[in-house]
């Protein structure tokens, strides 16, 4: 179930206009408040059945006065605010700030007073960053980003609106993108096409010195720029797939021997280079990365395939291919928002390990028996406790991952960290084996109540899925109910659009579904043996 979500604007401008276009444009819309900047220290009431988001758009004159250019003192105020909006953080589900307004101080025509302004709002524009920059629920928008820049003064005086309908509905594009990320409805892989898409040109029909790529051309330094962003997105966790109708050895030469390819095969999960439709190659691709449509955007310069994509997955995201190419790495911004500013292992060796799973899943089929497939991957499975060390990868976890998620609780490190410290118990379950090391890909998240143990999070990356992961972590749950003499385990399930398979999955193992919930009556079950896989506890 979606959750509605609340606005609270904090500014001293006029935002009726804001609040209006959101409450007429934005589906899951709760209400909006709006308050004076003055009100950002207050408590609020907030109702946590909704998704609490802060908006806040300062002008500098309002933190900073007006004829106050002494630095350490600025810094004094910033400080203050920082320690103000680090309080809202961990109220709301999602805070963004804009950045300020100078109004009264842009007036000054002299150089020299631009200068100083400009230096007064990057100071405190960086302060804040620079503190809140790790924090997933947090983001920043520059006025250049909303496309901002001269003041109507007309507009200001009459009515305090320093903005227009398409500074408001950039606002309104970049805010749906920031909670789409983190209720995890963004992209995961990018289906890309390559001739006239990646590059200009055909590789089939040209020499490879033909090919626009870099160089010192225009056209050519934009499909590189293009590349880049591409490759950017990779490093930070979304996977990349192609989906060519051309033969498969010529694309690997050319990207191999191309010195003005940016994107390399290794930046590649999966190549389907061949001559069938491409609806055949692009469910190929999702069932071999278990991935839903919805999750994919697709890219293809021609039309004709985009309609048959469009028509084929109707939930996945249709990169509008413009007729400016100048404009492709600019478009790409409209469907890949990404807050996520830590890599952690998993997203460097993400595409390399999802290639060692398509390993796994080929040698699946060359065997006879799937008990006998299992033993022979040599499986070690390593159990610890959420420390420091993975704290961010538990956090993408939680915020990644939707089929085989128990609550579907949105939960950053800090929030996991004090859980913890409450008398929450959150394991980690890393898997290995003879292929190559898929990471930690298991988390629960449990406590007690009186003669039960309450599993509030099982959340299981589908990389991992298919392997009777499941009995291993049933089984270690169970040990911990047995040193506790705790005969009782009940699962938090929590339905929403996407989890159906952890239904699912928890109904194949034999846990019982009474009153919305799983019950399980540990004296009316007994463990699986495991023979497929080595357990170490670490802890």
């Amino acid at each position: 179930m979606i959750k509605k979500v609340n606005f609270y604007f904090f500014s001293n401008i006029n935002s009726s206009n804001i609040s209006n276009y959101f409450i007429n444009n934005f589906n899951e819309i709760g209400s909006f408040q709006s308050f004076n900047l003055s009100q950002l220290s207050q408590n609020l009431d907030l109702n946590k059945d909704f998704t609490n988001f802060c908006i806040i758009w300062p002008t500098l004159e309002e933190i900073i006065e007006e004829d106050n250019y002494n630095f350490d003192e600025q810094n004094k105020v910033i400080d203050e605010f920082k320690e103000l909006i680090s309080i809202k953080i961990d109220q709301f589900d999602a805070l963004t700030l804009i950045s300020p307004l100078s109004i009264k101080h842009d007036l000054n025509d002299s150089i020299g007073g631009k200068l100083l302004i400009k230096k007064i709002k990057l100071n405190f524009c960086s302060e804040l960053i620079n503190r809140f920059y790790k924090k997933r629920s947090f983001n920043f928008i520059e006025l250049e980003d909303i496309q901002l820049s001269d003041l109507n003064l007309k507009f200001w005086f009459h009515g305090k609106i320093p903005y227009s309908l398409s500074n408001i509905e950039l606002i309104h594009s970049k805010l749906t993108n920031q909670l789409n990320y983190l209720n995890n409805n963004s992209i995961k892989l990018i289906i890309t096409d390559l001739d006239n898409t990646l590059w200009g040109g055909v590789i089939g029909d040209m020499e490879f010195g033909q090919i626009n790529l870099g160089g010192h051309n225009a056209i050519g330094e934009n499909y590189s720029l293009f590349q880049s962003k591409l490759k950017f997105l990779k490093e930070m966790g979304i996977l990349l797939a192609v989906s060519t109708k051309n033969e498969k050895s010529l694309v690997e030469s050319f990207i191999n021997d191309s010195d003005e390819m940016v994107l390399k095969i290794s930046d590649f999960v999966s190549i389907e280079a061949n001559w069938q439709p491409k609806n055949k190659s692009v469910k190929k691709i999702l069932d071999d990365l278990n991935l839903l449509e919805d999750s994919a955007l697709f890219i293809d310069d021609n039309p004709i395939e985009r309609e048959l994509i469009k028509q084929s997955f109707p939930k996945m995201n249709i990169f509008d291919f413009p007729d400016d190419i100048f404009l492709l790495s600019k478009q790409l911004d409209k469907y890949c928002f990404n807050l996520n500013r830590v890599r952690t292992d998993e997203d460097i060796e993400r595409t390399k390990k999802i290639g060692e799973n398509i390993q796994r899943s080929s040698s699946k089929l060359q065997e006879n028996s799937f008990d006998k497939w299992l033993k022979n991957l040599k499986t070690i499975v390593t159990i610890d406790v959420l420390n420091e060390k993975n704290k961010e990868r538990v956090e993408q976890l939680y915020f990644r991952t939707n089929q085989f998620n128990l609550s579907n609780r949105r939960l950053d490190s800090n929030k996991l960290l004090l859980e913890g410290s409450e008398g929450n118990f959150i394991h980690t379950f890393s898997v290995k084996d003879k292929f190559g090391n898929l990471g930690l890909t298991l988390v629960t998240n449990t406590c007690f109540n009186d003669d039960t143990l309450i599993i509030n999070d099982f959340i299981m990356s589908c990389r991992v899925n298919g392997r009777n992961l499941e009995y291993i972590v049933l089984n270690f749950l169970i040990d911990i109910c047995h040193k506790k003499k705790i005969n009782k385990i009940l699962f938090n399930y929590v339905e929403t659009k996407k989890n159906r398979p952890i239904f699912n999955l928890l109904k194949e193992i034999g846990i019982p579904f009474v009153n919305d919930k799983f019950r399980l009556n540990l004296e009316n079950y007994k463990k699986i043996d495991i023979d497929y896989a080595e357990i170490n506890v670490l802890k």
